[in-house]
């Protein structure tokens, strides 16, 4: 975000000094110095910069740095190509937040503005990361665009020559689309490039004053206004001045945020509503929801009855494939959408995103474009009676969004930052208002055992945190405040909710930072009335293990279950615990990937269950979930309890104390029961 408005503000300052110069603006009488200020200065008009002397006092004339030759229509063409594989340097606003800001008459009063099947243009994306500033210079932009004392045309000439003499290939990419929805062909827009002798003389002057707007401002003189003023009204070269100005800013930030151009998206296959009732339910469809995990687990973030998904839909938010997340191609193979060739059934909140989707699974997975198929937004097929799902408890895991309101509305909420050893990394940015954790407060070495209730009690007092106390705990990475969290359960804390996707996920919202740190306001009286057993120990595990209704889960990586590796650095044994079933965990220690979309948000609950029921975990047993010491365990513990499951619990001890003990069994290789 700090990034974010430097950029904005360099970007800024280059619309400002080049109209404040071509409209000769004079210094305001009411700046305030701490000097006097000079009579003859006070009206001396600002300068874009100060023009240099020789040795004898005389102005030099300025210097211009020599741009290079403008690069053929090919050339222009493959960078445009090029910049539609771009993928942005920092985060984007939702297009759900942005659309808060684009009029209605965009579409219709200003062509080209919206790229072809989408709903927002990216640049629009990148200024609403800033709510309040940034949602006013997408509405700004927008209506400059459409309305003004200079036709449109001119208007979106001016942006193609002062992109095109910047190379500035992302606002070029938007002048040309503007261009070609007012009528203009290849060749027109070509030969703004070129001799400009053919074109009338009004055209003329507005060209070669936004060149030089854009390659050297400082060479703006009074006589390029005059010769503006005697072809347009005062007020038209006012608007000129200020579009060949504030054409500097896209100009900058388009490069310097690395924005991709937006593609043009085709036209899909639609599927009415009686077609898509008739596939749902059938195993040969794949039904897509490519709205963000928050919404498709239930959360109302697009008005009443908005939460939710289509029964049976997979979750495939669109921001994954925009952004090229790491674990993309793997989550498309498990949904069977690169791996088979089943039809694809697409929707999102509107037929629009669901294109846009559809589009990035042809463009870039290389999905055949006959298997795709977009279809109604979410909210009409639910009204239509269509069978929806959500999560049973979605409410314990929070949109970034919602946590921000709620933050500032609820003086008794506290929120936590939660990690291991690592202050540092939480005063140098977190959520305004949030306080630090050190999981070192609930567990000891060497095998990490939990500490007494007592203890764990006393440090959450600490930390101002009761049972009656609201929390919501977060860090860079969600395993730690998942382990807080079951912790706090543990302990009697009756509310407590988890950041979905973690710290990143709010940066990745454009939400606000802070640094420093927040000291907590210790409470004396926990009010603890009931507590139930979260971890239990050893002796439980083996009841897990030895009744039928019970069943001890292994949540590591299948290589630390099979033996292969230990998974600790700490620690040498290599196995499991005779009898525990695998249900599946990550790559590593530190990972919990098959709990987890490509964001680090908790992955479709449907999926954790299927997986879960193949290996006989269900929800009629008692499962208790183990790992090396309780913090994967604590991930598919909550996880199992956001479903709705009662009976779970978390073997706390886990590999590290049962291995511990050589007179305990150890199992090694694959199981009978393949995984």
């Amino acid at each position: 975000m700090e990034t974010l408005e430097i950029l904005l503000w360099i970007a800024s300052y280059c619309d400002t000094n080049r109209w404040a110069i071509g409209l000769n603006c004079p210094l305001e009488s009411h700046r305030q110095f701490l000097t006097e200020k000079p009579s003859d200065f006070a009206d001396t008009p600002s300068v874009l910069a100060p023009i240099a002397k020789d040795a004898t006092g005389k102005q030099v004339e300025p210097a211009v740095a020599e741009r290079p030759k403008l690069e053929s229509r090919d050339e222009v063409e493959a960078k445009l190509a090029e910049c539609k594989k771009r993928v942005p340097l920092l985060p984007l606003a939702s297009v759900r937040d942005t659309l808060a800001f684009v009029p209605e008459f965009t579409r219709k009063d200003a062509p080209g503005t919206l790229p072809d099947g989408g709903e927002v243009a990216i640049w629009m994306r990148q200024y609403a990361i800033f709510s309040k500033t940034g949602g006013y210079k997408v509405g700004s932009t927008i209506a400059e665009n459409a309305r003004g004392k200079i036709d449109a045309l001119t208007r979106a000439r001016i942006s193609w020559i002062c992109a095109r003499h910047d190379r500035a290939w992302y606002a070029l990419g938007q002048a040309k689309r503007r261009l070609l929805a007012l009528g203009q062909s290849d060749a027109d827009i070509y030969a703004l490039d070129g001799d400009w002798s053919k074109f009338p003389e009004k055209d003329r002057l507005v060209f070669a004053f936004s060149k030089t707007m854009t390659v050297a401002p400082t060479l703006i003189t009074d006589a390029d206004v005059e010769a503006l003023k005697k072809q347009f009204t005062t007020t038209q070269v006012a608007e000129i001045i200020h579009r060949a100005s504030s054409a500097a800013m896209l100009n900058r930030l388009g490069e310097a945020c690395n924005l991709p151009l937006e593609e043009t998206t085709p036209k899909q296959q639609s599927m009415s509503l009686e077609q898509l009732k008739e596939r749902l339910g059938k195993s040969e469809n794949i039904i897509v929801d490519a709205r963000d995990s928050n919404t498709f687990n239930g959360w109302n973030l697009d008005g009443p009855k908005s939460g939710g998904r289509i029964a049976g839909a997979s979750n495939v938010a669109i921001e994954w494939l925009e952004q090229d997340l790491p674990r993309v191609k793997e989550t498309l193979a498990a949904r069977g959408i690169t791996t088979t060739e089943k039809p694809i059934i697409i929707y999102g909140r509107t037929t629009a995103e669901a294109s846009r989707l559809a589009h990035l699974l042809e463009s870039k997975h290389l999905v055949a474009h006959s298997r795709l198929h977009v279809t109604e937004g979410f909210t009409t097929l639910a009204a239509a009676g269509l069978p929806t799902d959500k999560l049973d408890q979605h409410e314990a895991l929070v949109p970034p969004s919602w946590l921000n309101t709620e933050r500032k509305a609820n003086p008794k909420l506290r929120v936590f930052a939660v990690s291991w050893q690592n202050p540092k990394e939480y005063e140098e940015g977190h959520i305004p208002g949030s306080c630090y954790i050190d999981t070192n407060l609930f567990e000891t070495p060497p095998i990490w055992d939990l500490k007494p209730r007592e203890q764990i009690i006393s440090a959450l007092l600490s930390l101002g945190i009761t049972a009656d106390t609201p929390v919501v705990v977060y860090g860079p990475k969600p395993m730690p405040s998942f382990f807080a969290a079951a912790v706090m359960k543990h302990v009697g804390v009756k509310d407590v909710r988890i950041l979905n996707g973690g710290y990143p996920a709010w940066l990745a919202a454009g939400l606000p930072v802070e640094k420093g740190s927040n000291k907590p306001k210790p409470e004396t009286n926990f009010h603890l009335a009931t507590s139930p057993d979260v971890f239990v120990g050893i002796r439980e595990a083996r009841k897990l293990l030895s009744e039928p209704t019970k069943v001890l889960v292994d949540v590591r990586s299948w290589k630390e279950y099979i033996g292969e590796i230990p998974g600790y650095d700490d620690i040498t044994a290599k196995g499991r615990i005779p009898g525990a079933v695998w249900g599946k965990g990550g790559s590593c220690a530190d990972n919990m990937e098959d709990y987890r979309n490509p964001d680090d948000t908790m992955r479709d609950h449907r999926d954790i269950e299927r997986a879960w029921k193949a290996a006989g975990i269900t929800r009629e047993k008692t499962a208790g979930f183990y790992c090396g010491t309780g913090w994967r365990a604590s991930e598919a513990y909550l996880a199992a309890r956001m479903m709705g499951w009662k009976n779970v619990v978390i073997y706390d001890g886990g590999w590290y104390e049962w291995s511990a003990d050589k007179n305990n069994p150890t199992a090694t290789g694959e199981p009978e029961t393949k995984k």
